[in-house]
C-alpha cells in the first residue's frame, strides 16, 4: 500500500515494465475515444430524443423508436464487424482511425439516450408549471427550448456522468476489434496473459475515475440546477 500511494503499482509480468507506465501510455486513447463517443451520442440523441417528445406517438416518434430498438438489440462487437466493413481502419490513433470505434460507441449509447430523453422531456411537460406557461400564451416551442429542457438538464447531465466513467473504463470489446490503444484493449490482453499485476491498477483506475465522475456530476448538478443546491443546504 505504501508503495502504490507513491505512484509504484508494481510490474508488469508480461512486459516487465512498470504498470503506472502501462497506464499512462493508453489512458490518452481511452480519453481521446471517450470524448468523440460522447460529442456524437450528444450530437445525436439529444435532438432526436427531443424532437420524439414533441411529435409523440407520430410517424417520427414511432419510427425512432423502431431504429432504437433494433440498434439496442445489436450486439456492440457484431455492430462494429458491420461498421469495419463501411470503413476499415484499424489501429490508428488518427482522424480516421476514431472514426469508427467512435461511431460505433455512439450509436450504442444513441440507442439507449434517445428514449431516456424523450420520457425524461415527456415527463417534464406534464409538470404543472407548463399548463401555467400554456395559459399565459407562450407558444409550445418557447415552453420546449426554454423552460422544459433547463429543467432536464439534472438527468441528462447524470446519465452523461456515468457514461462517461464508463467509456473512461475503457470499452474492451469495441477497443480490441479495431486493435485501438486503449485502457480496455489493455485490460483485455491482461486478462488472457494472466497479468495480475496491470489487472489490479485497471481495477483501481476505475474505481478513482467512478468516484471522481460521481463527485464532479453532483457539483455541476448544483451549478446548473439552483434547486439542488437549496435542498442540499436544507438538509
Amino acid at each position: 500500500l505504501n508503495e502504490f500511494f507513491h505512484g509504484d503499482l508494481g510490474e508488469s509480468y508480461k512486459t516487465g515494465k512498470a504498470v503506472a507506465g502501462e497506464l499512462k501510455k493508453t489512458i490518452p486513447a481511452t480519453l481521446l475515444l471517450t470524448v468523440a463517443a460522447l460529442a456524437l451520442t450528444i450530437l445525436i440523441s439529444f435532438p432526436i430524443g427531443v424532437l420524439c417528445a414533441k411529435y409523440k406517438d407520430r410517424g417520427f416518434d414511432n419510427m425512432i423508436r423502431f431504429v432504437t430498438y433494433f440498434l439496442s438489440s445489436l450486439p456492440s462487437f457484431f455492430l462494429a464487424l458491420l461498421m469495419m466493413q463501411l470503413l476499415p481502419v484499424i489501429g490508428s490513433v488518427s482522424g480516421k482511425g476514431i472514426i469508427m470505434p467512435a461511431l460505433v460507441l455512439a450509436l450504442t449509447l444513441s440507442a439507449w439516450y434517445i428514449r431516456q430523453i424523450r420520457g425524461i422531456v415527456l415527463q417534464e411537460l406534464e409538470q404543472e408549471y407548463v399548463d401555467g406557461l400554456k395559459s399565459r400564451g407562450a407558444s409550445e416551442n418557447r415552453i420546449l427550448f426554454f423552460h422544459v429542457l433547463k429543467n432536464c438538464m439534472l438527468p441528462i447531465v447524470t446519465l452523461l456522468g456515468m457514461s462517461f466513467g464508463t467509456l473512461l473504463g475503457g470499452s474492451a470489446i469495441v477497443e480490441t476489434i479495431f486493435s485501438w490503444p486503449g485502457v480496455g484493449r489493455l485490460a483485455v490482453t491482461s486478462i488472457s496473459a494472466r497479468d495480475y499485476p496491470v489487472i489490479q491498477a485497471y481495477v483501481v483506475w476505475m474505481a478513482m475515475i467512478y468516484l471522481l465522475i460521481n463527485a464532479a456530476v453532483e457539483f455541476l448538478c448544483q451549478i446548473l440546477v439552483p434547486r439542488v443546491r437549496r435542498e442540499k443546504s436544507a438538509r
